[in-house]
């Protein structure tokens, strides 16, 4: 990674990492089957650790309620956006917890579709590909069923315990998650041409969580056609 950032911030870089983490950072090869993945919040972490969008440094956004901790290591997709303002978020299956604002080589496989407040708050399920226990899963359905239940029940309870208005929709497969990746990419690559990147990473995404909850589902992977 280059030492001078192709980012254009402030005059005033001294609290600054030399290559932004959302900026500078490649998203993965063309098809997107291979992504890079920056990791936020380690597996197993009660901190929710967040990259602050203006400096790329990490800031802590909270701590988990009671008992919960994070099932995977959670992060996001360089050079990517979402509707909700954000990068597109990502869970990474790997069997060891990770530092955050590491990045790593991953595998797209499926999405868990989600919203919140009506707005799309989208994870990418990724898994790893220098991880041997698990880089030969190629599809949701691959994966242990009591992961994707772990996973989902995860989001259940954080909005319940956070009072936010947050729908979980279902998992869907690699086809449709790729897309969803593409759509993230191209709307970062607009956005950045416009300038309005810059501005959202002074401003940041408007969020108005309501209380709300919505009964439990079972596990479903809806497949592409």
């Amino acid at each position: 990674v280059s030492t001078q950032s192709t980012w254009d911030h402030t005059k005033d870089q001294s609290t600054m990492p030399s290559a932004h983490p959302w900026h500078d950072l490649p998203l993965g090869n063309d098809d997107l089957t291979r992504v890079n993945v920056v990791v936020e919040v380690p597996k197993g972490s009660k901190v929710k650790y967040q990259m602050d969008k203006y400096t790329g440094n990490l800031t802590i956004q909270k701590v988990l309620h009671g008992s919960m901790n994070c099932p995977q290591n959670y992060g996001f997709l360089p050079q990517t956006i979402g509707d909700h303002g954000d990068p597109l978020d990502v869970l990474v299956l790997l069997t060891e917890p990770v530092q955050p604002l590491t990045m790593l080589r991953a595998t797209p496989i499926g999405a868990l579709k989600m919203t919140q407040g009506g707005v799309r708050r989208d994870k990418i399920i990724c898994v790893h590909c220098d991880d041997p226990s698990v880089r030969d899963y190629d599809t949701l359905k691959s994966l242990p069923r009591s992961w994707l239940r772990e996973v989902e029940d995860f989001f259940e309870l954080y909005k319940i315990l956070d009072r936010k208005d947050l729908l979980c929709e279902g998992f869907v497969d690699k086809a449709e998650a790729i897309q969803l990746i593409e759509v993230a990419r191209d709307s970062y690559i607009h956005l950045r041409s416009t300038g309005e990147i810059r501005a959202m990473s002074l401003v940041g995404a408007v969020r108005t969580p309501t209380e709300k909850s919505h009964p439990h589902k079972e596990v479903v992977v809806h497949e592409s056609h």
